[in-house]
């Protein structure tokens, strides 16, 4: 593993259905929208493809492109990062009675040259700046999850949208 590599494991509790949160996640074109302050933005770049501009609490930002490769709804996807991150990520997801347990694995290199190289001297600075983007996801999850409650009220499971 190269100084520049990274590994990441992830794990959200979140409270609403497994088929909501699978589809609020693999809409990535939507993650600027509630995945604040994090996403600065997210577009639709191609079929399946989207290009996110993100930052987190040290003064850099990542741009980069993700692709779904694979999707299994509504047990996980995978997606291919290109741009300053290059890798791959995988979100796996389980419902545990009202809530649904979330696992994303995110094996990237740094592409961008000053992250890249800084890499070799702060990779634990990197890291808390990754928890911290994760940490802002899950909460902006939960909120969005809870707007789409609202919304949307469900009678039962099968009214859910699928993927």
């Amino acid at each position: 593993m190269a100084f520049y590599d990274y590994h990441f494991v992830t794990h959200w509790k979140v409270k609403g259905p497994i088929q909501v949160v699978y589809n609020i996640l693999k809409n990535g074109p939507g993650y600027a929208q509630w995945w604040k302050p994090a996403y600065v933005r997210s577009d639709e770049s191609g079929p399946q493809k989207v290009t996110s501009l993100v930052r987190a609490k040290l003064p850099y930002t990542l741009t980069f492109t993700t692709e779904l490769i694979r999707e299994n709804f509504p047990h996980d996807f995978e997606i291919k990062a290109t741009g300053e991150l290059v890798g791959t990520g995988l979100w796996k997801f389980r419902q545990e009675d009202a809530e649904t347990l979330v696992d994303f694995y995110w094996d990237v290199q740094v592409a961008k040259p000053l992250v890249r190289w800084l890499s070799l001297f702060l990779k634990p600075l990197f890291k808390w700046n990754h928890d911290w983007v994760m940490t802002m996801g899950e909460k902006g999850l939960q909120e969005e999850i809870s707007i789409f409650k609202n919304n949307y009220p469900m009678k039962s499971m099968s009214s859910l949208p699928n993927s």
